[in-house]
């Protein structure tokens, strides 16, 4: 997986010129990490296991969107790049590391109002602090 974020670090610094040289560069390079990264998930997931998908983009551009394995086990559903991954709770120890993170470099403070980014009503009187710490009173998004 090291050699991967390596060579996507080698893909994307290929894509800074405009012109047309690089951007033949820019598409071998693309094509080869579509190998390279098909070839290690192609390793690791049959076609009949759990899956993972990938999504990897430049400037806003989609370089690579795709599915390897299974969504839905019993009903052989692929994964595609438009499944839904339920990934419930997961995620919230890495946003509110990544949030501290900002914190701590002097970006973000834990009092600033969820308002000054997201100017809707419902977020003037929470703050950054009552969010990471679930106490903020936001009714469940669902």
């Amino acid at each position: 997986m090291k050699y991967l974020l390596i060579l996507i670090a080698i893909v994307l610094a290929s894509c800074k010129s405009p012109n047309k040289k690089n951007t033949d560069i820019k598409s071998i390079g693309l094509e080869q990490l579509e190998a390279s990264i098909d070839s290690l998930f192609n390793a690791e997931i049959g076609e009949n296991e759990p899956g993972a998908a990938i999504l990897i983009s430049y400037r806003g551009e989609k370089l690579i969107n795709k599915g390897f394995g299974l969504a839905d086990l019993k009903n052989k559903e692929p994964i595609t790049p438009k499944t839904n991954m339920r990934t419930g709770s997961v995620g919230k120890q890495f946003t509110a590391l990544s949030i501290l993170s900002l914190v701590d470099k002097g970006l973000l403070s834990l009092n600033d109002s969820l308002n000054k980014f997201w100017p809707y009503d419902v977020f003037k009187n929470i703050t950054v602090e009552q969010l990471i710490n679930h106490t903020s009173g936001l009714a469940h998004f669902e």
